[in-house]
């Protein structure tokens, strides 16, 4: 009876394991076969049941020669697992499973006619039986070959469904976690139980019944997922940049074991002597791994074969609009974004040369702007060349090669480039129905064909390097724009202070016939004259660093006696006295540009004493408060509208005054702003205006 309980103990779990796997392949088969997914899935869990299958019948068996015929049936289901979930991973929760599928049907087919393959040979050299028990099947050299073929699969297939679970977000990754879980933890058992066998070169019967627990358990998570969620239905996009790093340790995985294949090969038929040479066999190995992976053509040659065969498109257009965006986006010159240009893409395609032309409208002509790589290319192509006629009349990408029909005549051109480059790529730069340029790519460091998914990236990247060129041109613009008005500005202040000076010189000249036998009118239309000639002189000096803008000059400054020394530079020409009160409070001493100060001042009194009556008074007063000194001026005129502040003040050409150009009060507020300050005004219609001036102590 305890015997028949200890057998029951171990076949109980198998059978129902059996039995699960059965009824889960006959239900998703029932959903439709014809989908890659329900296909794999079914085929892989049939692969699980055959080996399970075997197990059971080798734990019954007491013949050596059925043993090892079960020993084959055991490999014939992994087979059927490793190239079913292979698939069912590939297409699982992809939106474009029957295009997957399609692309490598190829490879399917290869790895299961090479897998079976394996069963036409011995794989097992003996059975090893304790008691009425079979306790190993010791494999031989081609069973170990085979083992590690199995194991590189079952550890693609895990990362297949790690990068499904990877690439899913939200509810989705909600749906597919029991499925990843429940699929992944037979893969997991499958590659513990494989290095089993690798380790000890052996099939041990010992984890039978643990494995068949296991397997139960993640038949129950695939059960739930499938009926809870209709799994097998869900879609999804996987990033080619995670398969790119998937595949990419993989390839790292499959070197590795070869190598160390390679090491118990040497261990197994090597005397003494070669096993001495294992040290130098792995760290070749590990040179040559490193330099693989740093080969540039090698992993071009990966990422074009997967963006072929995984994917519907070859480019991912995201990606590539992120990354072109990065590289010029940012760029305000040509000289910056023409050479990130063809750096960028000579990188994105994978070539060492690429070059652009832009077209010279003055002399009718393309000349090369930027390139990298090309060491022969033309400096110029001449609108009348066969090649650019040929860009023309294409009007989109193509691949220009020798078998081309007008080869030789472009070729013609520029001989020493042609024969330099026999295979190139060409892409006119179109904006607005203008040929504004052309780009070259030379060939490929794969030396692969610009196929059709290359031309219509570049175009539409050519499309792209057409906007941002018209836009760094525009900024070129702007800016010289930008230096114009600001030329213009400063001439306005130079031609409103040369007005100033001159209208001095004529109201001196007007006074001279009533008050020109005065002393003291003579006295004072001296010291007038002295002074306008200084200023003049010093607005020429000004003129010759007009480019530089504004430019302040500071000094140690006392504003009260600054106030005074204007004062008396227009006493003479504005006739002044009688008419000007000073309200001067205790001032520090401050740094500022003394001469630029006296034309603000200049300014508002000139104003003042135009915008008031003969008689009317102007009130200057000075004073200072928490680190700051204020100057107003103050005037008995027309004053002015809260409009015309609102919409016209220090806006140059604006002016309420028939003769005045409106320069004035704007040169004013730009030599204030300059000094870190404010200029303020209060003003009412009929009543006058007070424009009040505040300044820093100390330098901004």
């Amino acid at each position: 009876m305890f015997i028949l309980d200890s057998v029951l103990l171990h076949i109980l779990p198998q059978v129902i394991s059996i039995l699960f796997g059965v009824s889960l392949a006959a239900f998703v088969g029932l959903k439709g076969l014809k989908r890659p997914t329900n296909l794999g899935f079914s085929i892989g869990i049939i692969g699980l049941v055959c080996q399970e299958l075997a197990v059971l019948m080798i734990s019954l068996s007491s013949s050596a020669d059925q043993i090892l015929i079960l020993g084959k049936v055991m490999i014939f289901g992994g087979i059927l697992l490793g190239g079913g979930w292979l698939l069912f991973t590939m297409t699982f929760a992809r939106i474009d499973e029957v295009e997957v599928f399609r692309k490598n049907r190829f490879w399917l087919s290869l790895y299961f006619i090479i897998s079976f393959s394996f069963l036409a040979f011995p794989l097992f050299s003996e059975v090893s039986v304790i008691g009425l028990k079979p306790d190993l099947l010791k494999i031989n050299l081609t069973a170990s070959v085979f083992f590690v073929l199995y194991l590189v699969v079952l550890v693609f297939i895990l990362m297949n469904l790690e990068q499904t679970f990877r690439a899913s977000s939200g509810g989705t990754r909600y749906q597919i976690k029991y499925m990843i879980l429940g699929s992944g933890g037979i893969v997991a058992f499958e590659i513990y139980r494989t290095g089993q066998v690798l380790l000890f070169s052996s099939i041990s019967m010992d984890f039978t019944l643990l494995f068949a627990f296991g397997v139960i358990l993640c038949y129950f998570l695939l059960s739930f997922s499938m009926v809870r969620h209709r799994l097998l239905n869900v879609d999804l996009f996987v990033s080619r940049y995670v398969l790119y790093r998937s595949v990419a340790l993989l390839s790292v995985g499959i070197y590795l074991a070869l190598v160390g294949l390679a090491v118990v090969g040497v261990q197994h038929f090597g005397n003494a002597s070669y096993i001495r040479l294992i040290p130098i066999v792995i760290f070749a190995g590990l040179l040559g791994m490193i330099i693989l992976l740093l080969s540039e053509g090698l992993k071009l040659k990966m990422q074009n074969f997967i963006n072929t065969h995984f994917y519907k498109n070859k480019h991912d257009y995201r990606n590539k609009w992120q990354e072109f965006t990065g590289a010029v986006g940012a760029k305000v010159s040509l000289p910056e974004l023409l050479p990130s240009l063809v750096t960028w893409l000579a990188e994105s395609i994978g070539t060492n040369d690429s070059a652009i032309w832009l077209f010279d409208k003055e002399r009718d002509r393309f000349y090369l702007a930027s390139r990298r790589g090309f060491p022969t290319a033309p400096s110029v192509w001449s609108e009348d060349s066969t090649l650019i006629k040929t860009i023309r009349q294409k009007g989109t990408s193509f691949e220009l090669t020798e078998k081309n029909v007008l080869f030789d005549e472009i070729r013609s051109g520029a001989p020493s480039f042609f024969d330099a480059n026999p295979v190139s790529a060409w892409i006119p730069i179109d904006s607005n129905a203008q040929m504004i340029g052309i780009l070259a790519l030379g060939r490929k460091i794969t030396d692969e064909k610009y196929d059709l998914h290359d031309l219509e990236l570049l175009t539409t990247i050519a499309g792209q390097a057409a906007g941002q060129i018209e836009r760094v041109r525009l900024i070129e613009e702007l800016g010289v724009v930008r230096e114009l008005k600001a030329i213009h500005t400063l001439s306005s202040f130079f031609l409103h202070d040369l007005k100033n000076y001159t209208s001095t010189l004529s109201l001196l000249a007007q006074n001279v016939e009533k008050h020109g036998s005065n002393p003291d009118f003579q006295k004072d239309a001296f010291v007038t004259i002295e002074n306008t000639v200084d200023k003049m002189n010093q607005l020429i000096k000004h003129i010759t660093v007009v480019a530089k803008g504004l430019v302040l000059v500071r000094s140690e400054v006392d504003l009260n006696d600054l106030v005074d020394a204007t004062l008396a530079g227009l006493d003479g020409a504005l006739g002044l006295k009688g008419r000007i009160c000073s309200i001067f409070g205790d001032l520090p001493r401050f740094t500022a540009d003394a001469d630029q100060l006296e034309n603000v001042l200049r300014n508002l009194i000139i104003n003042a004493c135009n915008a008031s009556k003969e008689e009317g008074n102007v009130t200057i007063e000075t004073h200072s408060e928490h680190e700051r000194v204020y100057f107003s001026v103050s005037d008995e005129g027309c004053g002015m509208s809260e409009e015309f502040i609102s919409t016209k003040l220090f806006k140059p050409l604006r002016t309420t005054r028939a003769a005045g150009w409106g320069i004035g009060l704007f040169q004013c507020q730009q030599i204030v702003k300059a000094h870190g300050g404010k200029i303020k005004v209060e003003s009412e219609e009929g009543k006058g205006s007070t424009f009040t001036v505040e300044l820093p102590l100390s330098e901004k």
